[in-house]
This record gives structure tokens, C-alpha cells and sequence, in this order.
């Protein structure tokens, strides 16, 4: 496992936050919050994060598809304290950009996650429009550069 970039471990680099609840089925023979159930906070933040830049309209004609997901694990979580997740924009490309995401838990970091999305139209990967890509500048992830 790399470690994350110091930007990526502070909440105050995100624009958008949520604070998601945990639930007793989320936890493993461990007694942890298991990967499954983290994978599910962060893509609930990121699906709400997403929607909020939008201005909650769907998107007609070209549309973001995920093309990868990856996510380092750093510390356990536990229940029934609830999981803080962060979001913001990293890169942009022509046509894709990656959605970066921190979980924190009672002040401790437990992970951190990055989405690749892909603009696609009828199947294809498409440029992404200005007005798409200033939304997206717009919530740019604070860090280095």
C-alpha cells in the first residue's frame, strides 16, 4: 500500500462532506467495519457529491461512467460511531476526471479512495464540455500545485 499524499488525509482540502451513519450489519467477524461496507460510504458520498454539482439534474446526452476505483484502507472503523467522508475533484482530463475521497472516524483517518470517471456519449468516450469541466475545476481537492 502507497501512503496518501499528506493534501489527502485533511478534511479541510474537500469541498463537499457528509457524515454517514454506521449500522451493526456493517461490521466483520472482526468486530470492524468491513471493506465492503466503506466501499459503500464512499460511493454514497461521492454519488451525493456528484448530484450536489450538478444541481441534482441528470445528465442528457453524455454521462459519466466509472472506470476504476481504488481504495487504501489505513486504519479500522468501528461501530456505532459514524464515518465523516470528504470529496473533491483531482485530475481532469480530455475526457475523464477522478473523484478523490477521505473517511474519517472520530478524528482518526480509516481511508481513502479515488474514482476515475469516464465522459461517455452513445458508448464512447467524449470530451468533456466547458460547462462540465468548469463545475468540476469549481471543487477542485486543495493540495500541492
Amino acid at each position: 500500500m502507497t501512503k496518501p499524499d499528506a493534501f489527502r488525509l485533511d478534511p479541510a482540502n474537500y469541498p463537499f462532506s457528509i457524515l454517514i451513519g454506521t449500522r451493526y450489519g456493517d461490521l466483520d467477524t472482526n468486530g470492524h467495519l468491513n471493506n465492503v461496507a466503506i466501499a459503500r460510504y464512499f460511493e454514497d458520498a461521492r454519488v451525493r457529491f456528484q448530484t450536489e454539482l450538478a444541481g441534482g439534474r441528470r445528465p442528457v446526452g453524455a454521462r459519466g461512467l466509472v472506470a476504476a476505483v481504488h481504495i487504501d484502507y489505513l486504519a479500522e472503523g468501528f461501530y456505532p460511531a459514524p464515518v465523516f467522508v470528504t470529496a473533491g475533484i483531482g485530475t481532469i482530463g480530455s475526457s475523464s476526471w477522478r473523484v478523490l475521497e477521505a473517511a474519517f472516524q472520530e478524528d482518526r483517518r480509516i481511508a481513502v479512495c479515488e474514482t476515475v470517471f469516464v465522459r461517455l456519449r452513445d458508448g464512447k468516450p467524449t470530451p468533456i464540455d466547458d460547462d462540465w469541466r468548469a463545475l468540476l475545476e469549481s471543487k477542485r481537492v486543495e493540495g500541492p500545485g
